[in-house]
């Protein structure tokens, strides 16, 4: 059986960042990466998807593929833009039907 070793990314997907490793408690290096960029948009996709999930709000049809569409047409940026969101907004910038806006 030949076995593939794999590189980790070094830079970001969506911005082009280098991307860093955080140390464990013990001193040695995690092998979670992360963006430092707190401008980039797959950060910023990542905390509004979690923000909506059941850890957090647990809102009911307000899945990954909505914060894509939302953030996208710059509908939402932040968490509580999605307090302020209207069913015109849904219907003309994000192309839902009344009844899907209104269910949201």
């Amino acid at each position: 059986m030949n076995l593939t070793i794999l590189e980790a990314p070094r830079t970001c997907p969506y911005c082009n960042s280098t991307l860093i490793r955080k140390n464990n408690n013990d001193g040695t290096q995690s092998t979670d990466i992360y963006c430092p960029n707190n401008n980039c948009i797959g950060r910023q996709k990542a905390h509004l998807k979690y923000i909506v999930g059941k850890s957090v709000f647990n809102i009911d049809g307000f899945g990954t593929s909505m914060v894509d569409t939302l953030y996208d047409n710059n509908i939402i940026t932040n968490w509580y833009d999605i307090f302020t969101l209207t069913t015109d907004d849904l219907i003309n910038k994000a192309n839902l039907t009344e009844y899907s806006s209104e269910k949201l």
